[in-house]
């Protein structure tokens, strides 16, 4: 019996409180919103840092190809390269993966060719598209001491066996003797390499000649206009 009344009673008081705080849907419908959102966020939640960030902007923002860096050939880009040695550099004639460079040295007690320090790829090249301005140049490996020879210095070429003996004529008036051992393989032959040298060294003699030649005929003419050795080879 005295149970039934205590039940009327809280009945009566949840009666009373809903009365008095009526729900607002709105609310409730902003604050279920807002848990959702905050669970979506906890449930997807990494740890970052740098590498994964770069990833993922990488991943993202991938590179696009440049269709003018694809056009290139070798040539062009092997030019692009040498130019920041030689920036009158305008033709690459032949190219050998690596070559090591040996120099003469005669002050010592046992004279002989020493090594230089010197090895890399090797460029048979063409400046300011002049005749008589061409050399070989070396890319050191080793060092950023690069050799170059301007073959219009050079006064002499021998081939003995696997070596190649070029001889210069220093800053000084001095000689300067050099030795080049250019690797040899299967798809890059040392005679390619040695015949364009010596081909190129005769061309470079025979417009020196002629440029001698002409300025020679020049001056006895008493002046005139400037004769251009490129004109006169072109004819």
């Amino acid at each position: 019996m005295s149970s039934t009344p205590r039940r009327k009673r809280h009945h009566q008081q949840n009666n009373s409180a809903n009365h008095a705080h009526p729900p607002s849907q709105a609310h409730q419908r902003t604050r279920s919103q807002h848990l959702a959102a905050q669970a979506a966020v906890s449930a997807n939640q990494i740890t970052s840092d740098y590498e994964s960030d770069t990833a993922s902007y990488m991943a993202a923002h991938a590179a696009l190809p440049n269709p003018a860096l694809a056009q290139r050939s070798n040539d062009e880009i092997n030019i692009t390269v040498l130019r920041r040695y030689i920036p009158s550099l305008t033709q690459i004639y032949s190219i050998a993966s690596n070559a090591v460079v040996y120099a003469y040295d005669s002050t010592s007690d046992v004279a002989g060719f020493e090594k230089a320090n010197i090895e890399g790829p090797l460029f048979t090249c063409q400046l300011n598209s002049s005749e008589v301005q061409n050399s070989v140049f070396i890319l050191n490996r080793k060092s950023t001491d690069n050799l170059r020879l301007d073959l219009a210095t050079v006064t002499n070429f021998e081939q003995s066996g696997d070596m190649l003996y070029i001889e210069t004529m220093g800053s000084n008036g001095e000689p300067k003797v050099w030795g080049l051992y250019i690797h040899d393989s299967s798809d890059n032959r040392r005679e390619t390499h040695t015949s364009a040298i010596l081909r190129l060294w005769h061309a470079t003699k025979e417009a020196l000649v002629l440029q001698a030649q002409m300025m020679q005929q020049s001056l006895q003419q008493g002046g005139g206009r400037q004769i251009n050795i490129n004109d006169l080879l072109k004819r």
